[in-house]
């Protein structure tokens, strides 16, 4: 097996897929279906951090839409 020494390739990364997100897909984030280590992180990525790219909203909001 090469190491490092032999080939660059064997030392890269792995390649992430993109995130929907990053596909231009409109991503929604359940609300009520996500947990952080406090209410008070929850409540802190559900009004900056989950906005940014996705729409969040309840699980009933969901179905809703759906129907």
């Amino acid at each position: 097996m090469k190491g490092c020494e032999e080939t660059a390739r064997a030392c890269e990364p792995p390649v992430q897929p993109a995130s929907g997100y990053e596909n231009g897909y409109e991503v929604i984030t359940l609300s009520d279906c996500v947990a952080a280590t406090s209410a008070e992180e929850h409540d802190n990525a559900l009004k900056y951090d989950y906005p940014m790219f996705s729409k969040p909203m309840t699980s009933e909001q969901l179905i809703a839409e759906l129907s």
